[in-house]
């Protein structure tokens, strides 16, 4: 059961994803940030507004890192991490795979994650040692051992040498895999983890707020995570690990990114 004040982020981040729809399918101007491929619409800035408002509201206390504005530092051990649209390149192909994600750490503690699919209404989330949701049901991780049947999607930042990402993608077809995923809508991806549609995530240094609130979700679902070396995670800001669902495919996504 999530506290009422949480409870009440539902109403907030599908207010958000209605901004979203109604941007979406426009031709948007695009102000690039980081690189050619990093950029944000008026889309993400109006969706993420809409957000910050609704968390201001419900907990005017609490910080407040969100990918357009920054830091809103208030001072508070909690704070909220907001990706008001993730997956914007999908987003403004007119790809229907992007979403909405609110994490909420208390110090460098993830224990809260929220993710709105616009396209269908769907509302995942997970509040530490509570289990993972999807539209108030529960979901779980699936069962699948078999790499050959796996789906693995793969996450790096837009800076990442092109012959890094190759060879662990090459690594990936060598392992046979069913599918290497290439969506670049994470926390999208790591719900279809969350709910048994995918096997694993490669997350190699992305920003937080793009795997915050879908790390907790999956890991709620029953997922297995580690350093690339097979080691325990000591901080949940850690960017570069491997996530699954628990299975063998696990070892063998370990070999594949030493």
């Amino acid at each position: 059961m999530l506290p009422q004040e949480l409870y009440m982020l539902n109403e907030g981040i599908k207010k958000a994803g209605k901004i979203l729809m109604q941007y979406f399918g426009q031709q948007l101007k695009l102000q690039h940030k980081s690189t050619r491929a990093d950029y944000r619409t008026v889309a993400d800035v109006e969706t993420e507004n809409a957000i910050i408002r609704v968390i201001e509201d419900i907990f005017p206390s609490y910080n407040i890192i969100a990918e357009e504005r920054g830091e809103i530092q208030k001072g508070s051990q909690y704070s909220f991490i907001i990706d008001p649209l993730d997956g914007t390149n999908n987003f403004v192909l007119g790809i229907p795979a992007f979403t909405s994600s609110i994490a909420l750490m208390k110090n460098s503690e993830i224990i809260y994650g929220i993710i709105y699919y616009p396209i269908t209404g769907d509302i995942y989330y997970a509040l530490k040692g509570q289990g993972a949701f999807l539209n108030g049901e529960q979901i779980s991780v699936n069962t699948e051992n078999n790499i050959e049947n796996a789906t693995i999607s793969y996450y790096c930042n837009y800076v990442t040498p092109i012959e890094h990402i190759q060879k662990i993608k090459n690594k990936l077809i060598n392992l046979k895999v069913r599918r290497c995923l290439d969506l670049w809508a994470p926390a999208f991806c790591y719900c279809s983890l969350a709910s048994g549609r995918i096997e694993a995530i490669i997350n190699d240094g992305i920003e937080l707020y793009d795997f915050a609130a879908g790390k907790l979700v999956a890991l709620e679902a029953g997922a297995k995570i580690t350093d690339f070396l097979g080691s325990t995670l000591t901080k949940d800001e850690n960017d570069t690990f491997i996530i699954t669902n628990g299975s063998t495919i696990h070892d063998s996504l370990i070999n594949c990114v030493k």
